[in-house]
């Protein structure tokens, strides 16, 4: 049996439509210093293994510029031109194993803020969709 999942989301991201490079530079920044924010928390382990993939250029979650990458050269479910996230440690388990519910309702609000919303195209990464 073929699967249909990796043409349904390619199809999602021609339909969600353009997210406005304004909001995903507001939200990239906010997204930035939520990390920083929940490192000084964590002392400094919060945004262990997660990168950000925007404008064609991969970060660290701290904003610490890595280098000129996009993001389907690392995961099938992204937009090159959106805003795509890869994550082990800490986010994983926020978002995967539901026992830090309040700071998922806090990394979620970042999203909702903007009037995008994120969905997992495997339990280690997310793209931003429009709202």
């Amino acid at each position: 049996m073929i699967s249909l999942l990796p043409r349904l989301r390619k199809g999602m991201l021609r339909m969600a439509g353009k997210i406005n490079k304004r909001i995903l530079r507001a939200l990239f920044k906010d997204i930035v210093a939520w990390f920083k924010q929940k490192d000084v928390e964590w002392e400094g382990d919060f945004s262990t293994d997660t990168l950000i993939y925007f404008e064609g250029k991969q970060y660290k979650a701290t904003g610490e510029y890595i280098q000129d990458r996009k993001p389907s050269t690392v995961t099938q479910y992204s937009d090159d031109k959106g805003l795509t996230m890869t994550f082990e440690g800490p986010l994983y388990e926020v978002i995967n194993g539901g026992e830090m519910y309040a700071t998922l309702e806090q990394f979620n609000a970042l999203f909702s803020k903007h009037g995008v919303y994120y969905e997992l195209g495997n339990a280690w990464n997310l793209t931003v969709f429009k709202g």
